[in-house]
């Protein structure tokens, strides 16, 4: 089982914590035919993902919703630093055999997915008695 971290879904800056599973990946390659156009398959199985509110309203923990953000914060850095140094690299590296071996990639990637559930927990509701 692979985990889904936390900040997989920073991007869309929702108040929702998240996490989860995939049961199965599984990367399908044709190397006979790779360079021929043939498709680069990932295969997602068994994919479960678990959304939580962050507290909010009159229970809200400052902490907990300032340390949430933080967190999507230093992932989104991570990523805008990731894609300077790329940037940086790309000119030289356009030309030679990986640059040509990540654009087919690319160009040819497909993601399939199958059993996909998302569940939303609200824990307040559920520590109270209530249906989560």
């Amino acid at each position: 089982n692979l985990k889904i971290r936390e900040t997989a879904f920073a991007d869309l800056e929702l108040p929702f914590r998240a996490s989860g599973t995939v049961g199965k990946m599984e990367l399908s390659v044709n190397l006979l035919r790779f360079w021929w156009n043939e498709p680069v398959i990932i295969g997602l199985q068994d994919v479960e993902i678990t959304l939580e509110p962050l507290e909010q309203g009159d229970s809200m923990c400052p902490s907990q919703h300032a340390a949430h953000f933080e967190r999507i914060r230093v992932w989104k850095e991570a990523q805008v630093h990731a894609i300077q140094e790329k940037s940086e690299g790309r000119d030289r590296k356009a030309n030679g055999f990986l640059g040509r071996l990540g654009k087919k990639i690319r160009d040819n990637l497909q993601v399939h997915i199958s059993n996909f559930r998302i569940r939303i927990v609200d824990q307040r509701e559920h520590a109270s008695g209530g249906a989560a």
